[in-house]
């Protein structure tokens, strides 16, 4: 009701400035004289509270992102447009999810078969999110013509290895150790590994003694 109050407060707004507008201010034949705002407020009342909501919620999905690289610049405008595009993606996943939960709530058990099905559906629905991204960031980059733009970051101090310059380009690149590469990403994968495969071991525990604990209860 407080946006129907508000639409009527404005209309006897306008009826009393147009009344009142009207007098000795105006002189001459009809001695009227225009209000300066009441074609604004008139334009701003007509709207009906329906429309009124329905650009609200519009909104959510549609942001000024043209707007938004003008005048705070294409970095900033692409940070929302990542957001606007993650949000977007989240209805999906979101729905199935109240129906993963509506069915777990149902069969009283959290390790619901729906739950492996909505698993493999994440795992293809994040590299689709991101294709989609991708996309959608070169969409905006070409139309606001900073696709091509690098920052040039400047050589660690902590950087091993020398700069040579290349012979097509010109341009100063840095060149690694190849071996020392390798054995950097070597001992990522290790550890990574290592860390994938203790967590899958307490997970494998866990759900071990779960079972144990569930057949002595049923034995009991």
């Amino acid at each position: 009701d407080n946006p129907r109050n508000l639409l009527q407060g404005m209309r006897r707004s306008l009826s009393w400035a147009s009344n009142t507008s009207s007098g000795s201010r105006g002189g001459g034949a009809g001695g009227a004289k225009k209000h300066p705002n009441k074609s604004l407020l008139q334009e701003e009342t007509s709207q009906t509270l329906g429309e009124m909501l329905t650009h609200m919620w519009s909104g959510m999905f549609e942001q000024p992102l043209d707007l938004v690289a003008s005048y705070f610049g294409e970095t900033v405008a692409l940070y929302f447009a990542g957001l606007e595009c993650y949000a977007l993606w989240l209805i999906p996943p979101s729905i199935l999810g109240l129906g993963v939960f509506y069915l777990q709530v149902q069969a009283g058990r959290v390790d619901h078969p729906a739950c492996c099905l909505y698993g493999i559906f994440i795992s293809a629905w994040a590299p689709m999110l991101l294709v989609k991204w991708r996309r959608r960031a070169s969409e905006l980059s070409y139309r606001w013509g900073v696709l091509d733009y690098e920052v040039e970051e400047t050589v660690r101090p902590q950087f091993k290895g020398s700069r040579t310059q290349d012979p097509f380009s010109g341009e100063w690149t840095a060149k690694k150790n190849k071996w020392l590469q390798f054995c950097t990403y070597l001992c990522s994968v290790v550890v990574v590994s290592a860390a994938v495969g203790v967590m899958l071991t307490v997970m494998g525990l866990m759900y071990r003694g779960r079972d144990y604990a569930t057949s002595e209860r049923d034995k009991e």
